[in-house]
């Protein structure tokens, strides 16, 4: 029985009589503006939910998800060398390092705040070695090269079209000229 009686009013407003022309008009324009507002609620939610990851990666990715702080604040912990190298032998683990916090003063031009500092592990030689040494290159561009096929070469390059362009001061769909030099990044 209700559903008779909501199919009575759909048809009612969407079904005009002679006299009646605007009332399916106006019907058609409040179910267009409901649909217009539901999509704007799901870009919406969208983007702040793309948003939200991004953050989290990026708070995520700067703070260690596990630290081991001394029981009562003093001097710190005494064998930490030997902690650390108990972690980072821990399966899954994928670095282990001790950090140094303290508190310190932060004075600005208008207001001065409160901050933590924290120290960093020193560079060890597997650090160093693990580092890649870049160096930029010139390169004569040949009558089939395209930013594309330049920019494969640096193929050891996070983003290398993106810095090609910019080394370059090109643009997205610029032509290269045959015979003149480019610059492209390497790893030696």
């Amino acid at each position: 029985m209700t559903r008779g009686f909501e199919l009575f009013v759909a048809l009612r407003y969407l079904l005009a009589r002679r006299g009646q022309a605007v009332i399916p008009l106006v019907t058609v324009v409040s179910v267009a503006g409901v649909a217009a507002g539901v999509m704007a609620l799901v870009i919406a939610l969208a983007i702040n939910n793309g948003f939200r990851q991004a953050l989290e990666q990026s708070l995520l990715g700067a703070t260690p998800h596990v630290v081991l702080l001394e029981k009562t604040p003093s001097t710190g912990i005494g064998d930490w060398r030997e902690i650390t190298e108990k972690a980072a032998r821990i399966p899954g683990v994928r670095e282990a390092s001790a950090a140094l916090y303290g508190k310190v003063l932060v004075s600005g031009p208008v207001q001065s705040a409160e901050a933590t500092l924290k120290s960093f592990r020193p560079t060890t030689a597997s650090d160093l070695a693990a580092v890649k040494k870049l160096v930029v290159r010139t390169v004569t561009a040949g009558n089939l090269d395209t930013a594309d096929s330049l920019a494969r070469r640096m193929k050891a390059i996070s983003r290398g079209t993106d810095l090609f362009y910019i080394l370059n001061n090109l643009y997205p769909g610029d032509t290269l000229v045959a015979g003149q030099k480019y610059k492209i990044v390497v790893v030696e």
